[in-house]
């Protein structure tokens, strides 16, 4: 009897600690209602604005900065050649939100999420191997990249599952695509020779829509991962009737 009394309490604790209530600080949108996408639109904003620092309990990490892994891209044309590291990469801006629409289908279990930023900052490492017009290229540098108005299109898949007789989700696919209004980079000395690097920067500066669609084929993935990971690791915590009322 000793020992069940044991087992029951110890199970207890671990539910307790492993299932947790919507923070009091995050809004809780009622599936019910004919307004829950525009609900669910200000309560992620008003959740990842805060973001600003880690929610450790509810696996809420700080996204000022973001920290990503290290990238590799690679690009080309008749003129151009490049393979590019980016390292010790970190964003700063994903809080500082200016518009969000979600909309959730409870169920084919899809989340559409557009968000726009004021801007977003990105600080990295970066080697450059290859070959730029007719200048050939292998130079490591500071670099900074600022994207005005960045746009984020997102699609999350979910899937349920049970614990506990608990209904709980995880993503299980994710899909972005980034839009920005304009990119402004900012290199330190490339060759060393200062009018040679300012001219060089110049060209990405005017060819920034360009570098942005090369950026299609390596950040979105990194990014979705990213994110993925923080729904994951929430939505663990977290039950659904938890999060959404109507259930």
């Amino acid at each position: 009897m000793k020992e069940f009394l044991v087992l029951t309490f110890t199970t207890v604790l671990i539910y307790q600690c492993f299932t947790l209530t919507l923070p009091s600080i995050f809004t809780k949108c009622d599936k019910r209602k004919s307004d829950f996408n525009q609900c669910l639109s200000r309560a992620i904003q008003d959740a990842v604005s805060q973001l600003d620092k880690p929610f450790d309990d509810y696996g809420l990490p700080s996204l000022e900065p973001l920290v990503s892994k290290d990238l590799l891209v690679e690009f080309g044309n008749e003129s151009t050649c490049i393979r590019q590291k980016y390292s010790n990469f970190k964003i700063h801006g994903f809080t500082k939100i200016n518009t969000t629409k979600a909309e959730l289908d409870f169920e084919n279990q899809v989340l559409w999420l557009n968000m726009t930023f004021f801007k977003l900052v990105f600080g990295y490492e970066h080697q450059i191997r290859g070959r730029f017009i007719v200048l050939p290229m292998d130079v490591s540098t500071v670099a900074k990249a600022t994207l005005t108005s960045p746009t984020f299109k997102m699609r999350y898949k979910f899937e349920p599952y049970l614990r506990q007789n608990e209904k709980y989700d995880k993503v299980v696919d994710s899909r972005l695509i980034m839009e920005a209004q304009n990119i402004t980079f900012n290199y330190g000395n490339l060759f060393n020779n200062k009018r040679l690097s300012e001219d060089i920067v110049a060209q990405f500066n005017a060819n920034w829509e360009d570098i942005l669609q090369f950026w299609q084929a390596a950040f979105p993935q990194v990014y979705v991962n990213v994110f993925e990971k923080i729904f994951n690791d929430f939505f663990s915590r977290v039950p659904v009737h938890e999060i959404f009322d109507g259930f």
